[in-house]
């Protein structure tokens, strides 16, 4: 006897029928679009940052505000002190040359007190590196490694990523985890992002969107404004939660604060601002005339055709275009 529609899909194997159609179509990756899993299915391994949104550090030019660029005085007395290859001189001119735009001016700095096995160096010439269009992610990796293992901070979760993505190294879900929770011990931000990334998926840890969600929270506090917009999804699609439109409201207006665009709209949304404009109601009375029109139509047509019976003559009829019945 053939089974109904509903016991197939009951019985239904989603981890079979997904590894099935990656090994028919020849395909590695599995693109899934929908950021947050429905709990029905178990997590399915995403390849490439493509689908799933991974935090890395830039470079910290906020240092560097407090001097003008045209402070003479002080970047000659950095170059004073580079000069004598003294690596923290290097590093910080490094970093006022990438505030400047001058990159490449930057990673020579970076270059001469990374070799140095100066940590901050090694880590900002990683990320100087990254927007090379022929970069080497095996050296942009080792250069994480390394500041990394030296406790700092920006580069752990840096190197996490890199185990994530699968980037100048073999993919491990369970190093990336391991470096997002030494950077997230240090209270940083992104860390605390990326790991709810982990938590949200299961990659390199048991699935659990509760974590997530509190992880999320934790990345705000830092002040973090991506995780805003994180927490307001949450709530809105209701993801591991009771949907609550008024909390993701809330936050949603948080995010919109800090210029997310997206939020904006999402705030205008809820609140009804963005509903579509509806047709203008007619008065009573012209409500009533477009009522009796048909009548009217109907009892000339037929007086009409009383008129052309009584004289004994054809009743003409205007023929009409297709348009006109559309119309």
């Amino acid at each position: 006897m053939a089974k109904s529609k509903k016991e197939v899909i009951e019985n239904l194997n989603f981890d079979e029928v997904i590894e099935k159609k990656s090994r028919s179509s020849g395909k590695k990756e599995i693109h899934i679009s929908e950021p947050y899993l429905p709990d029905c299915f178990k997590p399915v391994p995403l390849y490439g940052r493509k689908y799933v949104d991974i935090y890395k550090h830039d470079i910290d030019t906020n240092s560097c505000k407090e001097f003008e660029k045209t402070d003479d005085d002080y970047i000659n007395r950095l170059r004073a002190m580079a000069r004598r290859n003294e690596e923290a001189a290097l590093n910080e001119l490094g970093v006022l040359y990438y505030s400047m735009g001058k990159r490449d001016m930057a990673v020579d700095c970076f270059l001469k007190a990374a070799k140095q096995d100066y940590p901050e160096a090694q880590r900002n010439l990683a990320i100087a590196l990254e927007s090379d269009e022929n970069k080497n992610p095996k050296e942009i990796f080792n250069l994480y490694d390394s500041a990394a293992a030296s406790e700092d901070i920006i580069a752990l979760n840096n190197l996490g990523c890199c185990y994530l993505n699968g980037e100048g190294t073999k993919r491990d879900y369970k190093k990336a985890v391991e470096c997002f929770e030494k950077a997230a011990d240090h209270k940083d931000d992104l860390a605390h992002l990326n790991l709810a990334v982990c938590y949200t998926f299961g990659f390199g840890v048991e699935r659990n969107l509760e974590k997530s969600l509190e992880l999320y929270k934790q990345a705000a506090d830092l002040g973090n404004k991506p995780a805003l917009k994180k927490i307001a999804e949450i709530y809105y699609r209701g993801r591991g939660v009771e949907p609550d439109k008024k909390i993701a409201l809330k936050y949603y207006r948080k995010a919109a604060e800090a210029g997310d665009k997206d939020s904006e709209k999402m705030v205008r949304l809820i609140t009804g601002k963005d509903k579509p404009k509806t047709k203008e109601v007619l008065p009573d009375k012209a409500v009533e005339a477009e009522r009796k029109e048909p009548e009217k139509a109907e009892k000339a047509k037929e007086k009409t055709a009383e008129k052309a019976k009584t004289q004994n003559q054809p009743l003409k009829t205007k023929s009409k275009k297709r348009s006109d019945y559309e119309h």
